[in-house]
């Protein structure tokens, strides 16, 4: 979808087309320019000058002040394992990290993953951008919608965003601060993100389908419960960043595609001694362990690593509450 050929259809506030059809077309892929037009309420896109089009309201986003230093955008909720604990662990460590909003892109999630999703949305930490469009696409390739258009939401929103899947945990090393604490560390303009090497750590067991009590957290949480782990991948082999968006063009998975032009930007990579991605990949989903354990021994022997002990208590204590909270009423 890059380079495609789309049509901007502008709508006043009685729904009445303004002037002609603008032609434009998609570029970064998924997303369309469309010049400002006096008057217009709504906006849609139509692949024919006179096509059908669905119009949408236009949302303010002129807005010069940031609400946020530190978001996420986490990638695209999809897929049968359950997710309910996956999710809280993951909200709660990066909560630890500083990190003081979410955006979520869900395909597909079960009502009883659902119920704590929106638990965080009552509590003003997450927000929900839903992809139901029935576009023909297998539910990974979900992903790339999901950074293009978080990539949009976050510009403006915040400083700094990470990108950053469901199972994986950020974490600094050496440094003794948090995620947060690193990126107000940053003086130098040039940089416009900051990229992660990856271990994985291996997943053997799908989550719990359903909360039962506390002695359950503490067995199943994934940074309790999985501890053997590759070496730490090659400088941008699957890695992942966390980047200034008003910096950045266009993203992908695990770098930057393209800076806006003209300033010199670039991403600093990081040694594993600054920071690191602990992947608690599991084995089975997608045949991952066949398909790509072995090629990850070329980094090294499996070895057992540890969370970190320093956050590990009270990021147990703070999924324990949210999962009593959401699913600890005995009448439901």
């Amino acid at each position: 979808m890059i380079r495609v050929r789309v049509y901007c259809r502008y709508l006043d506030k009685e729904d009445k087309e303004i002037g002609d059809p603008y032609e434009s077309f998609t570029y970064p892929e998924y997303i369309v320019n469309c010049p400002k037009r006096e008057g217009t309420r709504k906006i849609g896109l139509s692949v024919s000058k006179k096509g059908e089009f669905v119009p949408l309201p236009i949302i303010d986003r002129m807005s010069k002040e940031l609400k946020y230093e530190l978001s996420m955008c986490v990638a695209t909720i999809y897929g049968d394992e359950p997710k309910w604990l996956l999710f809280i662990e993951m909200i709660e460590h990066f909560k630890l990290q500083g990190v003081q909003h979410f955006y979520i892109h869900i395909h597909n999630a079960s009502n009883y993953d659902l119920k704590v999703i929106n638990d965080y949305v009552r509590t003003g930490e997450v927000e929900i951008h839903y992809l139901i469009e029935r576009d023909q696409r297998t539910d990974n390739h979900w992903h790339m919608v999901n950074i293009a258009d978080c990539l949009i939401w976050s510009r403006g929103d915040s400083k700094w965003t990470i990108f950053a899947d469901l199972d994986e945990r950020i974490i600094m090393t050496n440094y003794t601060g948090t995620i947060l604490d690193y990126v107000r560390d940053i003086k130098n303009e040039s940089i416009a993100g900051i990229q992660f090497r990856q271990q994985w750590v291996l997943k053997t067991e799908l989550m719990p389908e359903k909360y039962i009590n506390d002695r359950q957290i503490d067995s199943w949480m994934p940074t309790h419960r999985f501890h053997n782990s590759s070496g730490i991948g090659a400088v941008g082999h699957t890695a992942k960043c966390i980047i200034d968006s008003s910096k950045v063009f266009i993203m992908w998975v695990h770098s930057v595609t393209e800076f806006f032009p003209g300033k010199g930007y670039e991403l600093y990579k990081l040694t594993p001694e600054e920071g690191l991605v602990r992947h608690y990949r599991d084995q089975s989903l997608g045949e991952w362990g066949r398909k790509w354990l072995n090629s990850t021994l070329k980094f090294g022997p499996l070895r057992k690593t540890d969370y970190p002990a320093k956050y590990l208590g009270k990021l147990t204590e703070n999924v324990k509450r949210r999962a009593k909270y959401v699913y600890g009423n005995k009448f439901d």
